[in-house]
């Protein structure tokens, strides 16, 4: 009997040691990272204007300019990303912006109507980066047009 608690002890002291040795090659989990946690970008639409041309007035069949400004917070964002102009709901288009720009201004025209409009941008539109406020990422203002041009927005 004292022969097989031999064999045993034996068998098992192998499994520990195996074990260990098994153990002993396998890669340590990474310690966490103490400290403030990396910034995050933030894209955000600083101002949404509608401009006629110069010294001119704002009346239909003019044509104006939609100025955007934005700004960019954090790292620099990895790749392009997207800004989305609208008159009514109806986009005039979205223009890829360069990812290395810190903030700047874009215009784009538009030939007034009269009448009441809503004008909106959003900046990052596609959703490509998680910020820490999205909520900054739209714009919207109401404008009046006099004169008499109506029709679909162009």
């Amino acid at each position: 009997m004292s022969m097989i608690r031999t064999h045993a002890a034996t068998a098992m002291a192998g499994l520990l040691i195996s074990c260990g040795a098994a153990l002993a090659e396998s890669p340590s989990p990474a310690p966490p990272i103490l400290g403030p946690r990396p910034a995050r970008i933030d894209l955000r639409l600083v101002s949404l204007e509608v401009v006629p041309e110069a010294g001119k007035a704002l009346v239909a069949g003019k044509k104006a300019w939609i100025r955007v400004t934005w700004a960019r917070t954090g790292p620099e964002p990895a790749r392009p990303f997207r800004l989305e102009i609208s008159v009514d709901r109806v986009s005039l288009g979205a223009t890829v912006v360069d990812h290395t720009t810190t903030g700047t201004t874009l215009s784009h025209p538009w030939t007034a109507l009269a009448g009441s409009h809503t004008v909106a941008a959003t900046i990052d539109s596609a959703g490509l980066y998680a910020e820490p406020d999205e909520r900054n990422n739209s714009m919207k203002i109401r404008i009046e047009v006099a004169g008499g041009l109506m029709g679909p927005v162009r």
